[in-house]
């Protein structure tokens, strides 16, 4: 990860050759490149964030759908990957027995068939900061999965998920994390649906076609149908379009219309075109901040992640209970997210009865 003078710079405010007059008065640590750059260490870039009295608002999200090759997995990835640009602390919960995010995220000596997983979380009752491990990215570390970690779906059918989760995800979350990503697979068991409800955000990627908006609409039921049935907070629900189509292409229209009809309450201005240059870093274990792609892909990563773990300015003279209460306070329109989610899901509820007759 490449994070240099001119990125800090962008993120507190000043100019790089101020950066790099705070970075020799300070003594602040620094990597230098063949050519001469600084690379700034994710600590370092934190400790500008300190001196500007700036701090990352803690969030615990999930980028996911009821449907399989919709991208949440590159975007889980690269979302933490901009974040850890940032300087932010994230951890990426890997859910998926795939585990196309521990693939990634594993350091060559890492032995991942002796990983402790979410299994033997649920299973024997380990503390999930005792799986947690390192990844090869500074500033990202994650929980590993794979193939055996299908079984804690079963073990947890019994389990409450409004606490199963949550309750072991905010012992980590602001003293341990700034942000907490859950990579979870096309499913709605009692784990999953607990992943869900620990999110203060869900982000569901569209694609340009109908079974994304079905699959959209069923997952928006499942996860506000399972905060009733449990009596907690649903999380906010958003879309982003991702492998966004050319605009000449049929399906791609009507996806679009589709979106500013039904869920234009839920749509965030924010998109991913279908690029080859994802695919490509991820095959190549690279970061795409360090491979070739698009100022344009970066950016929506780097947007995507304000979004989710905004920067907020600490007030002069303000308490920890008061930074603890403004980290907690609801989002721009999440106060009535339940009764448009509930609109728009009886809306289409009713459009597909009303098709089937």
């Amino acid at each position: 990860m490449a994070t240099r003078s001119a990125d800090v710079a962008k993120y507190v405010g000043l100019t790089r050759q101020r950066v790099m007059q705070v970075v020799r008065e300070s003594g602040l640590k620094v990597h230098r490149e063949a050519n001469g750059y600084a690379i700034f260490p994710a600590e370092t870039v934190r400790q500008f964030y300190t001196m500007k009295r700036m701090q990352f608002r803690p969030t615990v999200a999930t980028i996911g759908m009821q449907k399989g090759g919709v991208g949440k997995s590159l975007l889980t990835l690269n979302t933490a990957l901009a974040g850890a640009q940032k300087g932010a602390r994230v951890l990426v919960v890997d859910l998926d027995p795939e585990a196309c995010a521990t693939q990634f995220l594993t350091r060559p000596e890492f032995e991942l068939n002796k990983a402790q997983t979410i299994l033997e979380v649920i299973r024997d009752g380990l503390p999930l900061q005792k799986v947690i491990v390192p990844s090869r990215f500074d500033g990202i570390s994650f929980v590993p999965c794979r193939a055996s970690a299908r079984r804690a779906d079963a073990l947890a059918i019994n389990e409450n998920p409004a606490t199963l989760l949550p309750e072991k995800i905010k012992k980590l979350l602001g003293s341990h994390f700034d942000l907490v990503l859950f990579d979870v697979p096309p499913n709605f068991g009692n784990l999953i649906s607990s992943a869900y409800l620990a999110s203060e955000v869900v982000v569901c990627p569209v694609n340009s076609d109908v079974w994304s908006l079905e699959s959209l609409i069923l997952t928006i039921e499942d996860i506000t149908s399972a905060a009733k049935k449990w009596r907690c907070r649903a999380p906010t629900i958003r879309v982003v379009r991702n492998k966004v189509a050319p605009p000449q292409r049929r399906d791609r229209r009507e996806t679009d219309v589709e979106l500013a009809k039904e869920f234009a309450t839920l749509l965030l201005d924010i998109s991913f075109k279908a690029s080859s240059a994802l695919s490509n870093a991820i095959n190549d274990g690279i970061s795409i901040f360090d491979a070739y792609a698009t100022i344009e892909l970066r950016s929506s990563f780097l947007q995507l992640f304000d979004y989710l773990c905004p920067l907020e300015r600490i007030e002069a003279g303000a308490s920890d209970n008061k930074r603890v209460e403004a980290r907690a306070a609801p989002r721009s329109g999440a106060v009535s997210e339940a009764k448009a989610t509930k609109k728009i899901t009886d809306t289409q509820r009713s459009a597909r009865e009303a098709r089937t007759k």
